[in-house]
């Protein structure tokens, strides 16, 4: 059994009735006549058909009188077949579909008719696309989202046909089959019948292809049409409030309920209903509430999917609601605890909230620390630099706050370590590279700018203040870390100036070794950035194409300006003029200088 030529061609009933317009009528003809009884070319004044001819469009609708007059005026133009006229046919207003009209009043008219009447009735239209089946009766109830996607339902029912066989004959849901399947290409019907189950597996698989393919309330009618309607169903009573309970809500009951029971709150649901969460109550759902759950937490794909959809049924303030239910069970400060690779993204975020609010109501510099898990969903992001907005998806929002969180404590971690105490410069150049100190400016950097997907003025102000001191203490230490430098280069001035790890002596070696094999040397200076920026902007850049084969942090010549640094490296030495101040002189009296350490 195969599908009809033309159906790849028909996008709605206006372009099968061009193609029909085509095959029906004869070339050259000049009355063409067509059945609209459901509308579909209302507002049109004419359509092309499949060779680019043009007809004018002429409506009856038992409208006798005007009828005549347009016609006698297309009579008084004298059309021709270069404007052939379509007689459309339609419904006059307020009757029912089963009305019938009487074209007597029309003899003479249509005996100019030229091939055959086209009809777009829509049984008509899908049947001259498939295949000449009974069609239940409430096909026409779904007429207007046929003529929509005309291909697309024509499509879906062939994928159906091939999965019942060529000899079954329809039922009433497989048009609800078939228009699911039409929306839906990744949708597989074996998913969408059930000869017999439980009440609480069609619960879960309702639910779970609603999660997996985001059904809208009208679809989701559709399916529950099909369950209800596939196979023998017991203990209907038991399923029927879920019918009636709105889908993206039953998401969040599902898992919000599977996290709180799991932290030993009581009476999750109906306590969940209390703060206003659902818009029906939850009382008739509790019965299959847990047998529902179990089936759909032992398909770990589908549970994520369900997950996902329930994140986005929620505002944030509603989640920070629910969390309230914490409250006696779980202290506030050790709610970070409760993170893991099960907890859903919207709650993480908001757990994540209340551990800040908390942490910095507490005491204006408290130190933060991580979960101990980070689910796998965030994973990706904590090396990311993008910030999604306060209103993206709560995964997206949560990972980012995770990322914050990870930064911040990173900052802490290296604020509160001692002062290295090398034997000599080189030694302080990696110490100040290995413990971190070169990366805790650009850290807090992206904190701040990670804050963004917080989205509450009051939580950002008092951010804001915790930030604020925290680069206070960040720009002690990196002093502190200056007056080191200081003081180890004032004590050998001479041994830093020929020091091996000197950018000074940097090069001439390496060309000395380069040259000697008759090979060149290519060079690049990136000028103008901290070591930090080299580590996390222009080093993961360039290792996309490059091998970075080997990696020297090295010392820069003092002062630091841009012009003489880049001398002194091509030129392996520092430039001292007539009458100038020499290079010892210099480095003992520099007063203004970051860091002495370079790329």
């Amino acid at each position: 059994m195969q599908a009809k030529a033309t159906s790849s061609a028909c996008s709605d009933k206006q372009a099968h009735l061009a193609h029909r317009l085509h095959e029906a009528v004869p070339h050259g003809a000049k009355l063409a006549l067509c059945f609209d009884p459901e509308g579909d070319l209302t507002g049109l004044n004419d359509i092309n058909n499949a060779v680019g001819r043009t007809w004018r469009i002429v409506t009856y609708h038992e409208d006798d009188l005007a009828f005549r007059l347009a016609m006698g005026a297309l009579e008084a133009e004298g059309w021709s077949a270069d404007s052939p006229v379509l007689l459309r046919v339609a419904m006059p207003d307020l009757v029912p579909l089963t009305h019938r009209i009487d074209l007597s009043f029309l003899g003479d008219i249509l005996r100019r008719v030229e091939g055959e009447p086209i009809d777009l009735r829509t049984d008509v239209v899908v049947t001259f696309h498939t295949e000449p089946v009974v069609w239940p009766e409430h096909l026409q109830a779904h007429a207007i989202r046929i003529s929509r996607d005309l291909k697309g339902f024509i499509d879906g029912y062939w994928r159906m046909r091939k999965a019942i066989g060529p000899d079954r004959p329809l039922s009433r849901h497989h048009i609800e089959v078939a228009l699911l399947l039409a929306r839906y290409q990744e949708l597989d019907y074996r998913d969408l019948e059930l000869s017999q189950a439980y009440p609480a597996e069609i619960v879960a698989r309702f639910l779970s292809l609603v999660a997996e393919h985001e059904f809208d309330p009208e679809d989701g009618q559709l399916f529950w049409d099909v369950l209800t309607g596939s196979g023998y169903l017991s203990q209907r009573h038991l399923f029927s409030p879920w019918m009636e309970f709105p889908m993206g809500e039953s998401l969040v009951l599902l898992t919000f309920t599977d996290f709180f029971e799991g932290q030993g709150v009581q009476n999750v649901a109906l306590s969940l209903s209390g703060l206003g969460l659902f818009s029906q109550p939850v009382h008739d759902l509790l019965p299959l509430l847990p047998e529902v759950r179990a089936f759909l937490k032992a398909q770990p794909e589908r549970w994520r999917r369900i997950i996902q959809r329930a994140d986005r049924q929620c505002a944030q303030d509603q989640v920070e609601q629910a969390i309230s239910l914490l409250k006696g069970v779980v202290p506030a400060e050790r709610r970070i605890s409760l993170i893991d690779a099960g907890t859903p993204p919207t709650l993480v975020m908001a757990l994540l909230l209340g551990y800040l609010d908390d942490r910095l109501e507490r005491e204006p510099m408290p130190i933060l620390e991580m979960p101990a898990r980070v689910p796998d969903w965030a994973e990706a992001w904590l090396n990311r630099w993008e910030v999604p907005h306060h209103d993206a998806p709560a995964e997206a929002r949560a990972a980012t706050m995770l990322r914050m969180l990870s930064r911040l404590a990173t900052i802490q971690r290296v604020l509160v370590a001692s002062l290295p105490q090398p034997a000599d410069i080189g030694a302080l150049v990696d110490a100040y590279v290995e413990s971190g100190d070169a990366r805790v400016e650009l850290l807090l950097a992206l904190a701040r700018k990670d804050a963004d997907v917080v989205g509450d003025e009051v939580r950002l102000s008092r951010l804001q203040v915790f930030f604020d001191t925290l680069q206070r203490q960040i720009l002690d230490r990196l002093e502190a870390l200056d007056h080191l430098a200081g003081d180890l280069i004032q004590r050998d001035v001479r041994g830093y100036l020929t020091h091996p790890r000197s950018t000074i002596h940097f090069l001439r070696p390496i060309a000395a070794k380069v040259g000697h094999g008759g090979r060149r040397l290519f060079v690049w200076l990136f000028d103008g950035m901290r070591y930090d920026t080299w580590t996390e902007v222009v080093r993961p850049l360039l290792a996309q194409t490059f091998a970075i084969e080997e990696e020297v942090p090295l010392l820069a010549p003092l002062p630091t300006y841009t012009q003489l640094a880049r001398k002194s490296l091509f030129a392996g030495g520092i430039p001292i003029r007539p009458g100038r101040v020499s290079a010892d002189a210099s480095l003992q009296t520099s007063k203004s200088w970051r860091p002495v350490m370079s790329d």
